[in-house]
């Protein structure tokens, strides 16, 4: 686990805020047992301003009652604390008792501060719920706790094509799951990706009615569902990257390539001037404002990825040459219907395929995916990269030194892995993985072969997850209402 930046990771400031928390609810948890004449000056001040609509002035008036004894303790101070956001929650109890003829008071003052949000990714294998909080600092800027709970459920939204009617039911763990960690009424935001965008757009129109039913029926509070386009999943993806390690503050941006299972994203930050519309994410942060060039490639995640290859492949019989030799072959799987046949030379030739060679282009670059002429920054190949997801699996399971990797080093992997006996460690998926993944840094993105890309799956010791870019930019924009 890394460890944390001063001031730079927000993820640092809410260790610290945490550690507030727990010694602020130790002081909350006792007693404040004053004499009779401090408690009856409180109490009556407290009582005679209940009346009033206000809470700051309910509030002021039990601190004047509370401050007219010298003998006002450390702990009582604690117990009272700042503002957020200018609203109050205060809970006051007062229990008169006697004990040997005078009177007491127990006085209990708490302050929520947290607000709280679920964010749904709905990807194509399943649907997970994220449960953040969130608070806002003195600059306005929404800082999201990226320490939270989780939950997947499976099959994913797209396996309701043909049974839509059901789909709703299918979240109803993650509506439990939501409800019992954060408050009542916290709302949710489910978010669709390329499994729904994949589908016809009948299809995905009736598993999202089903799904906002059942969020009606189950979820007592605000919640809303819809597919969102690749561009956004590729700038919340950026968001998370960049929010970890504390860019925001830094300003020492990254690019991000992530590698999912039906899509892949690529996004960096760039000038206003260099932006292109259709490519183009908008975000605010606090008094800032970032455009981000964003965009997914639909069909080169992973497994949409073999898919594709498979079918281009299917009139052979010989064996497949992106598996090792040795594999058994006769699965249900598109990585194990045929025997291992490996070759990296002949599996380079065929996943080669994949792309789009032409040279069309109306932008100062493009890259060399499908659809052909995609934007892409002409800097990219210069800009600092994080990859993620199937990137970061794919490296692990070569043993890549990791984080900082080359992108030949994903080539020499899948040599070593092809031309070799197949290792059920390795499983029938490996040398395809690292095949394709090389060549669509290097054939697709147009990456030098000695461009090092930072590859991890968590930064400051978090997740990397385009859900905490979502919450921060769902959560800045509930704070802007």
């Amino acid at each position: 686990m890394q460890t944390c930046r001063r001031r730079a990771c927000p993820a640092c400031s809410f260790k610290k805020k945490k550690k507030k928390k727990k010694k602020a609810a130790n002081s909350e948890k006792k007693i404040l047992i004053a004499s009779q004449h401090t408690v009856a000056a409180a109490a009556a001040a407290f009582l005679a301003s209940s009346s009033s609509s206000s809470s700051s002035n309910r509030l002021r008036a039990l601190e004047e009652g509370r401050q007219s004894s010298s003998s006002s303790s450390v702990e009582e101070k604690k117990a009272v604390r700042g503002r957020k956001n200018g609203r109050w929650s205060v809970v006051v109890l007062v229990v008169f008792f006697l004990i040997a003829g005078g009177a007491f008071a127990v006085v209990w003052l708490r302050e929520e501060k947290e607000k709280y949000l679920a964010i749904v990714d709905a990807g194509s294998s399943g649907c997970r719920a994220h449960v953040f909080s969130y608070e806002v600092d003195a600059g306005g800027r929404v800082v999201v706790d990226p320490t939270h709970a989780s939950l997947k459920a499976t099959p994913g939204l797209s396996f309701f094509e043909h049974n839509p009617e059901a789909a709703g039911a299918s979240l109803k763990p993650l509506l439990e799951f939501v409800g019992s960690e954060a408050p009542p009424g916290t709302p949710i935001y489910l978010k669709a990706t390329a499994g729904l965008r994949a589908l016809n757009a009948e299809a995905s129109r009736a598993i999202l009615a089903s799904v906002r039913s059942t969020l009606r029926e189950y979820h007592p509070g605000y919640a809303e569902a819809e597919i969102i386009s690749g561009i956004q999943e590729a700038g919340f993806g950026w968001m998370a990257a960049n929010y970890l390690n504390g860019a925001f503050y830094s300003k020492s941006w990254t690019g991000v390539v992530e590698m999912g299972g039906a899509s892949a994203q690529v996004s960096q930050l760039v000038p206003e001037e260099e932006s292109v519309d259709k490519y183009s994410f908008g975000l605010e942060f606090g008094e800032e404002r970032y455009r981000i060039y964003a965009t997914s490639y639909l069909g080169y995640g992973m497994e949409r990825a073999r898919e594709r290859l498979s079918k281009l492949m299917s009139p052979r019989e010989t064996g497949d040459p992106c598996v090792a030799t040795g594999a058994p072959g006769g699965g249900e799987t598109v990585y194990d219907v045929l025997p291992g046949a490996g070759s990296y030379d002949e599996c380079k030739a065929w996943v080669s395929r994949l792309f789009n060679n032409t040279e069309r282009c109306d932008y100062s670059d493009c890259s060399n995916l499908i659809p052909s002429g995609t934007f892409q920054p002409h800097n990219l190949a210069a800009t600092a990269l994080l990859g993620f997801e199937n990137i970061y699996y794919t490296a692990a399971s070569l043993n890549l030194p990791l984080p900082d990797i080359r992108v030949r080093d994903f080539e020499t992997g899948a040599r070593n892995v092809c031309d070799n006996t197949f290792l059920v460690a390795d499983g029938p998926k490996l040398c395809f993985a690292a095949t394709y993944i090389h060549l669509f840094l290097h054939e697709g993105l147009k990456l030098p072969e000695d461009k090092v890309l930072k590859v991890q799956q968590q930064v400051e010791g978090h997740d990397l997850d385009w859900a905490l870019g979502a919450a921060i930019y769902e959560a800045a924009k509930s704070i802007t209402k």
